[in-house]
Formats: C-alpha cells, structure tokens, sequence
C-alpha cells in the first residue's frame, strides 16, 4: 500500500476512471450534438429563403430586391439568434460537465487524504506497539537479571532453596535482619519507594547505624541499575561505607 497521497490517489483511480471516462465521453459528444443542430438552423434557413423566393415571384417582386432584404430581415431576426441560442446552451453543458468533472477529481483527493490519515494512525500505532514490545523485553530482560543477581546471591536457582536460605538464621542477626528487609522491598516495592528508603537508610548508615549499612551494600547489589558505586563515604565510626 502507498503511503504518500499521490500514490494513493493512484491506487484510486481505478474507482473512480469510469466516472471521469463517462463525463468526457459526453464532453466529446457535445462537437456533434452542436454542428448537428447547427446545420438545423442552416436548414430551416434555407427552407426560409425558398419560401421567399417564391413568394416574392408569385408578387412578381422577384427583381426588385425584395427577397434578398427580407432574406437579411430573416437573418438577422430568426437565423442568428437562434444559432447564438444553441452555442450558449452547448457552452453551459460543457461547463456543467466540466464542473462534474472537478467534483469527481476532488471527491477522489478527499478520499485519498483520508485513507492517508487512516494509514498514518495505524502506522503510529504499530511503531507504538513495537515500543511497547521492546520496553515489556527489556523490562523482562531487567527483571531477569536481578533475579539471576539475587540468585546468584542466594546461592542457587531453585525457588525452594532460595526461601529456606532466606529463612535460615545468618551467622549475623543484623545482617540477616537487612537482608530480610532489603529483600523484600525489591520484590515488592517500586522503583520510587526504594529509592526513599534507601535515602532514609543511608542518612541512618553514616551515622553508625550496622543494620543500615548493611542495608545499603545489600541495595547496591540487588538493585545496581538504580544505586550505583559512587565515591566513599566515611562513617561516623570512621570506616569507609561502599554506596
């Protein structure tokens, strides 16, 4: 299918020639139409000059000039005016045709620019559906590699093993307690709410505070897209916190 509107306007005219081919078929035989009935008007003028002549021999008036004056009177009067009659009627046929004409090349442009405009919408709605496909992949191909992280950090990729580690007691209760913590806000929070935790955390983590600084180690390896190494910062006990 074309997509500029000359091509299709092209692609129309195969609905649209006959109407076109019907009106210059009947604009051509106009010339016909109007010499036929021209030559009419010649006859009848002929037919009237006869009846002249012979009306003027039977007056015996024949050579005193009359017939040719009345033949001019005739002219002038009848034959003329009927031929400027006949030429102004084909003329308004020709434009009439002409205007039906215009009409049908114009209904053809109007419809064309609205198959265009249908063409246009469904062509935008296939480039926004195939980004929406490539953004539902990559968030697929995201959330896969967080899991493949979060795995990896369990220690295996069966789900069963995964929550018995996660419920096993670490050899640290508050390492444990931030990992709880932490793990559970990345499976259920948005992206939005664990950033305002982790900022209320590491105001918290600078000031000492164990659990939080384990919580943010533990925030930047879940969720490295969103929390990234940036230059240490120093701790109120004076170690260095990796955030």
């Amino acid at each position: 299918m074309a997509a500029d509107l000359d091509g299709i306007i092209r692609e129309l005219d195969a609905s649209y020639n006959p109407s076109r081919q019907s009106i210059n078929d009947r604009i051509g035989a106009l010339q016909g139409q109007e010499q036929a009935d021209v030559a009419g008007l010649k006859g009848q003028q002929t037919e009237a000059f006869d009846g002249i002549t012979q009306s003027a021999i039977g007056r015996g008036t024949f050579y005193g000039g009359a017939p040719i004056a009345e033949q001019q009177k005739y002219t002038a009067t009848q034959f003329l005016p009927a031929v400027a009659q006949l030429k102004g009627k084909y003329i308004s046929q020709r434009q009439s045709l002409g205007d039906a004409l215009n009409d049908v090349n114009l209904d053809q442009r109007k419809t064309a620019m609205g198959v265009k405009q249908q063409r246009d919408a469904m062509e935008y709605q296939r480039e926004q559906d195939a980004l929406a496909r490539a953004d539902a992949q990559r968030a697929r191909a995201e959330a896969s590699s967080g899991g493949s992280s979060l795995s990896s950090l369990l220690g295996g990729g069966n789900p069963q093993q995964r929550q018995q580690q996660q419920a096993a007691p670490k050899t640290n209760p508050v390492q444990q307690a931030a990992y709880n913590d932490v793990f559970g806000r990345v499976q259920q929070q948005s992206d939005a709410q664990l950033k305002s935790d982790y900022k209320a955390t590491m105001a918290s983590a600078v000031r000492g505070n164990q659990k939080d600084k384990a919580k943010i180690d533990l925030y930047m390896q879940l969720r490295p897209d969103l929390f990234k190494t940036v230059n240490a910062g120093v701790l109120s006990n004076g170690s260095k916190l990796r955030f």
